[in-house]
């Protein structure tokens, strides 16, 4: 499968990691295709955003689409909510 990226907001970046153990903790190395699968098969992928420090609180929607290299008419996409409680500068980003 190829894996394409969301699109952000500008100066913002999303990057995608391999997650062996399924935790939700990027530990494994940076991807941007997983497989072959077999039918079944599960690969944990983790997304890490990286706003810039001037960005505000608030909430943008994060997009991750998988395509087949095989037939690239299966596809499947999954969104999440990235929310900054507090502007990006006051984090510490």
């Amino acid at each position: 499968f190829t894996l394409t990226p969301p699109a952000l907001p500008g100066g913002w970046t999303g990057e995608l990691f391999l997650d062996p153990n399924c935790d939700g903790v990027a530990d494994g190395g940076r991807v941007s295709s997983a497989g072959p699968l077999e039918p079944g098969e599960t690969v944990c992928l983790v997304l890490v955003v990286t706003p810039p420090a001037d960005a505000p609180a608030g909430s943008t929607p994060a997009t991750v689409t998988a395509t087949s290299q095989a037939d690239p008419t299966k596809r499947d996409s999954i969104t999440n909510t990235v929310t900054l409680e507090v502007p990006a500068a006051e984090a510490g980003v």
